[in-house]
């Protein structure tokens, strides 16, 4: 027995070492599929893969897609994902990473986005929330030291929210529908300056903020300083933004009368918006900077226009250069203009909101002329009021605003209208001609007067053209063009009326009723004087006898003249002298500094008892000859007659006890000439016989409708 031991050792041994040694399992991971794609509603899904190892499974998105452990199997694993539903119309895609050991898979997920939902009608106004309160554009609020209540004006027709940013600035109101105007209260300053901002939210894309500006405290006994970074500002013609550094330890004002000059403090820096020069001649202005005593000019000097250029030949966008009642259109083509505000909008004039009611005008302050600041008042389309020789095609209004159109190249004016449903909003002249020629002369003080070489409306200022010459003719105050050709006058409607029954009838001519020379037929209170911007045609002191200087005058929204060009003031005429003047049976040609200004027999219309029976509305150009009821036979309606309308009341006052004589409140002052006819059946004769009365400023009633002749802004 005891021989078989080692036997049996040798056999194990030979067993341990001479049997195959078993190799250890290969490592598998395999996705069954590597890429998934389901619907936007999201659910649960299974994802299958193969694996014979321990593995661990994440989600790149578990916001959204979730997953949890496999089931366990031998050679097929299978876990569950879920995905919550897709709101947004676009897709989105997730990972899923699975880790086994030392290999790794990743299958893709991408989840469809919501079908998008079919695109609503385009809805008549589209929401609003906007700043109406600065003039250059930007939104700062600068503000002493000792603190001040501020204003923000705010346009809109939805619900917003009001946030301040720094608990120094106060709200008097907050999450306000509709509000015009919110007021801010910034408490005073005790320490350096700062600055704090108020923003404006509706959803996520109607926002706007404001910046406040608070000076540093300044301890009281230091000196005062002030430093400009320039005091000569030298604009392009075109106008722009320029800023003036302001360096100065004292609240600073700054002074400044040119009226193309809009000046605005936006915390340390003062904002110049300068608008675009329309004359040919460098005009020039002085800003007066003042702190504490301390008093710095900074002199604006800005180049005119090319005296060789087309200033009316200024592109497609006709509204480039500024906003006005006329824009004039020298040739065929496409053009479009910014429907945005009435009239010249905010740049404009108009009066203190308590004369305004008190007078019946409308609208009462500037910040109520932009047409995007009435959700419920937004132009929705336009169309061709009257058009008198297939002038103007294709009008379309978009969401911006913007009226477009095709000009026919034919020379003529017609009238756009914009419309909210079926209500007349406002409506612009389109005056399609030859460029009208700039001709100047000079006023009695030396001030350069430079006016078109046409009435307004007229297609030529050829004397032999005849009526091509007339132009069109404007009741005093009012922004739009009369017809009283033949056959085509407007409507006459007398009565109570207010001015904006004027702008949204202008085609109206208002006949009086309640007034013998008024077509306006209020109370005395609102008498229409001064609607074309000259500030002493009704308020113009005890004696009433000033003149407003050519500074003075203003454009208001109301004015019917293009951009750059108003009404004239009373005072441009005067140095017209009929030994320079040539008259023949078309009218009156002065000869003047640089070249002819002809001015048509025109005439005037007027309403009444003409001969003597034939009453109603009738016009006074020489080439309308009418029929007398005494005698059978045709006969020119007056003598031949030039009537252009001035900015300006009659001051021809008189005082009788303590009350004043109101009656020279209807008139207003033009340049007339009239001259005694010689008529026969279609004809007047201008001859030695005929006497001629010139007036450079004469007294008329503001019923009429006369011609108008722009003149040159400063």
């Amino acid at each position: 027995m005891k021989r078989l031991f080692p036997l049996a050792a040798v056999i194990c041994l030979f067993v341990l070492w001479g049997c195959p040694k078993e190799q250890p399992e290969e490592p598998v991971l395999t996705p069954i599929q590597t890429s998934y794609t389901i619907g936007a509603d999201g659910g649960s899904f299974d994802i299958s893969f193969r694996t014979n190892q321990v593995c661990q499974i994440k989600s790149s998105a578990p916001s959204w897609l979730t997953v949890d452990s496999p089931t366990k199997a031998v050679t097929t694993k299978i876990f569950t994902a879920k995905a919550s539903a897709n709101s947004d119309e676009n897709p989105r895609t997730a990972n899923i990473s699975i880790t086994a050991g030392s290999l790794s898979a990743t299958i893709t997920i991408t989840q469809e986005g919501r079908p998008k939902k079919p695109e609503p009608p385009t809805p008549e106004y589209s929401d609003v929330l906007e700043n109406a309160g600065t003039s250059t554009g930007t939104s700062t609020y600068t503000v002493p030291a000792a603190g001040q209540d501020i204003t923000v004006r705010v346009r809109s027709n939805v619900e917003y929210k009001v946030e301040c940013s720094v608990d120094w600035i106060t709200s008097t109101k907050a999450d306000a529908p509709h509000v015009d105007d919110l007021k801010f209260h910034v408490a005073e300053n005790t320490g350096a300056a700062r600055s704090g901002a108020i923003s404006f939210t509706y959803g996520g894309d109607l926002t706007f903020t404001v910046t406040v500006n608070q000076a540093e405290f300044v301890p009281a006994g230091d000196d005062p300083f002030m430093e400009l970074s320039t005091t000569v500002v030298n604009p392009e013609g075109n106008g722009g933004l320029y800023t003036i550094g302001v360096d100065a330890n004292y609240p600073y004002t700054v002074d400044c009368d040119a009226q193309w000059i809009a000046v605005e403090q936006t915390g340390g820096d003062c904002v110049l918006k300068i608008d675009y020069n329309p004359g040919e001649d460098t005009r020039t202005a002085q800003l007066i900077f003042s702190c504490e005593g301390l008093v710095e000019i900074v002199t604006v000097s800005q180049p005119g226009s090319d005296a060789t250029a087309d200033p009316f030949d200024i592109g497609s966008n006709l509204s480039a250069r500024g906003y006005a009642n006329c824009y004039v259109v020298t040739k065929a083509g496409n053009f479009s203009f910014d429907a945005v505000v009435m009239g010249n909008g905010p740049a404009g004039y108009i009066w203190p909101e308590d004369e305004a009611i008190a007078q019946n005008l409308w609208p009462w302050e500037l910040a109520s002329v932009s047409f995007t600041n009435y959700g419920g008042e937004k132009p929705s389309r336009a169309e061709i009021l009257w058009d008198d020789n297939s002038t103007v095609s294709n009008v379309t209004i978009d969401n911006n605003l913007k009226v477009s159109f095709t000009a026919t190249g034919n020379k003529g004016n017609a009238v756009i209208a914009v419309y909210n449903k079926a209500n007349l909003l406002w409506s612009w002249h389109i005056w399609c001609t030859d460029s009208p020629k700039r001709i100047r002369h000079e006023a009695l003080d030396g001030t350069p007067i430079v006016m078109l070489d046409r009435n307004l409306g007229a297609t030529s200022c050829v004397p032999e053209d005849g009526k091509a010459t007339y132009g069109y003719w404007y009741q005093f105050g009012r922004k739009d063009p009369l017809r009283l050709y033949p056959d085509v006058a407007g409507d006459m409607i007398p009565g109570e009326l207010s001015v904006q029954h004027s702008v949204e009838h202008p085609t109206a001519i208002y006949q009086i009723t309640g007034k013998d020379t008024e077509w306006f037929n209020g109370s005395v209170a609102t008498i229409t004087a001064d609607l074309w911007g000259n500030p002493y045609a009704m308020h113009n002191g005890t004696d009433h006898m000033y003149q407003a200087t050519m500074d003075e005058l203003r454009k208001t929204i109301y004015d019917p003249c293009p951009p750059g060009y108003m009404v004239p003031p009373e005072w441009a005429w005067e140095t017209l002298s009929m030994s320079d003047c040539t008259v023949d049976n078309y009218g009156l040609t002065f000869a003047l500094e640089n070249g002819d200004m002809f001015y048509p027999f025109a005439g005037y219309g007027d309403s009444g008892d003409a001969w003597g029976g034939d009453s109603g509305w009738y016009g006074y150009p020489g080439y309308a000859p009418r029929k007398n009821p005494s005698d059978g036979k045709w006969h020119h309606n007056c003598r031949n007659v030039v009537a252009c309308w001035s900015s300006g009341s009659e001051c021809g006052y008189w005082r009788s006890g303590l009350d004043w004589d109101r009656d020279n409140y209807h008139h207003a002052n033009m340049l007339h000439y009239l001259q005694d006819e010689e008529a026969s059946q279609n004809t007047v004769q201008v001859n030695e016989s005929s006497q001629a009365h010139f007036y450079p400023k004469y007294s008329h009633i503001r019923e009429r409708c006369c011609s108008v002749r722009c003149m040159r802004m400063k």
